[in-house]
């Protein structure tokens, strides 16, 4: 016979009641748990994929201007400043570097532009030049980033 908790029968419940209704709560709240860390995490993952193709346009525009001008092979800085809630510049998490852009006729050649945050996860931009004429060069913007363990990656910006 079962053991009650409470004065008679009908006032008290069973172990097995009161143990049922411990292992549902404790169900309900890491589902709930889980839900909440998996909306965090796409929360999280769209910020870096948005701030990652941002840059890739940046970068892209950059160059397009670049070329409209007939200055490649100038010296072009690429900025991403990070600020925090407090509107505080977040240096590691920001990017600021000039580098050459490499003049049309070279032969194939990479350009690595890195970003790692402490967290382990941030992105990097890869920009490959490719030349297909004397007058003509591709630039091809490969952007890569991590979030934990996984690797995502789109390539996009393709100029002529």
């Amino acid at each position: 016979m079962l053991k009650s908790i409470g004065k008679t029968k009908d006032e008290g419940l069973t172990l097995i009641e009161v143990l049922g209704t411990i292992i549902v709560a404790s169900l309900v709240f890491f589902s709930l748990y889980s839900l909440f860390s998996f909306l965090m995490l796409q929360n999280v993952l769209q910020q870096k994929k948005d701030q990652a193709m941002g840059l890739a346009s940046a970068l892209t525009t950059t160059i397009a201007s670049e070329a409209s001008s007939g200055s490649l092979g100038n010296t072009v800085t690429l900025k991403s400043l990070v600020y925090n809630q407090q509107n505080q510049l977040v240096p590691s998490q920001s990017i600021d570097q000039s580098f050459t852009m490499p003049t049309v006729g070279n032969t194939s050649s990479w350009l690595a532009i890195d970003y790692e945050n402490n967290q382990s996860s941030g992105y990097s931009l890869q920009l490959h030049t490719q030349s297909f004429s004397a007058n003509a060069i591709q630039y091809l913007v490969t952007v890569s980033f991590t979030l934990g363990s996984t690797s995502y990656s789109e390539t996009s910006f393709t100029i002529h």
